[in-house]
């Protein structure tokens, strides 16, 4: 593996991919975007002769770039040394982290994560109403939970440390979401450099996700878990193939039309404070580390 896009989630990780795929020097896993292969149950050498299986068809082609845009590898510092070696290159991809929260909260409502939308706030049908009591139970009383992991992922700077235990910083790179998304063409033309990959015409302006969905209701959020559990199940299934997964994708589709909604609401403003209270020294750290002027790109 040349290069892995390791973070983050919620911050243009998928139009990065849908954008690179497009470039002859550079090859992304097939049939799906993120392998999760660190979440396989697969013996250490046998998943990495997995992935190269599936995802990449045992294509052994020394001229080209292999990598992989896998924002939850964003945990897995040691694991991608371990596996991969000293020599892969990493890219970080960073949003304003209280809008990467309320952009994974929303996809949580979206797919049935209940680890993350708690069954009191499922019974409210306003999304700003169930964002405001999973913010006042997790950020203001600090309850213990699984969703803690999700939440301080937004906390970039200590993940980043985490890698440079194994890398040095010479072999990453730090992309802000919010020029990703102004002016791709210039965050897109660093990366290639970086990777050694010539320049090609590419469609910059192809946009896969949105992020503005969620379930409809409680039943629908039921439904869309089993959907997702299923298309997790097959990312490590020796039943993986190409045909499979557009069976599975045509079906995950009609399902999904009427399961979900778009959503333009926004969150509480008192909500926004307590997240950028509770970012804001992450976010100072960060902004020394990477001497970025996150104060008017994010928030003071």
């Amino acid at each position: 593996m040349d290069f892995l896009c390791v973070g983050f989630q919620k911050c243009g990780t998928t139009t990065l991919d849908a954008i690179l795929r497009q470039h002859s020097g550079i090859v992304l896993p097939d049939i799906m975007k993120e392998t999760h292969m660190f979440y396989w149950r697969r013996e250490p050498d046998k998943r990495l002769l997995f992935l190269k299986k599936k995802y990449f068809g045992n294509v052994n082609d020394e001229s080209r770039i292999y990598g992989s845009i896998e924002p939850n590898f964003s945990e897995h510092a040691k694991d991608i040394y371990e596996c991969f070696g000293n020599q892969v290159k990493l890219i970080f991809i960073m949003r304003n982290p209280v809008n990467h929260l309320y952009s994974y909260f929303k996809m949580a409502h979206r797919v049935g994560d209940f680890s993350i939308v708690q069954p009191k706030s499922q019974a409210d049908p306003q999304l700003d109403a169930a964002f405001d009591y999973f913010v006042r139970k997790y950020l203001v009383r600090n309850s213990f939970s699984y969703a803690r992991g999700y939440i301080d992922r937004g906390k970039y700077v200590n993940i980043i440390r985490s890698f440079l235990d194994y890398y040095p910083v010479e072999q990453m790179r730090f992309y802000l979401f919010e020029n990703f998304i102004n002016d791709p063409a210039e965050v897109i033309g660093d990366i290639l450099v970086f990777l050694g990959a010539g320049t090609e015409k590419l469609d910059y302006e192809k946009s896969e996700n949105k992020g503005d969905r969620i379930a409809r209701n409680l039943f629908c959020m039921h439904i869309n878990r089993r959907v997702w559990c299923i298309e997790n199940y097959l990312r490590s299934s020796s039943l993986l193939c190409k045909e499979i997964y557009k069976i599975h994708n045509a079906l995950k589709e009609i399902i999904l039309t009427h399961t979900e909604r778009e959503s333009t609401i926004k969150m509480s403003d008192n909500a926004r404070r307590i997240c950028e209270k509770y970012y804001r020294n992450s976010k100072d750290e960060l902004k020394e580390f990477l001497n970025f002027d996150l104060d008017n790109i994010w928030y003071k």
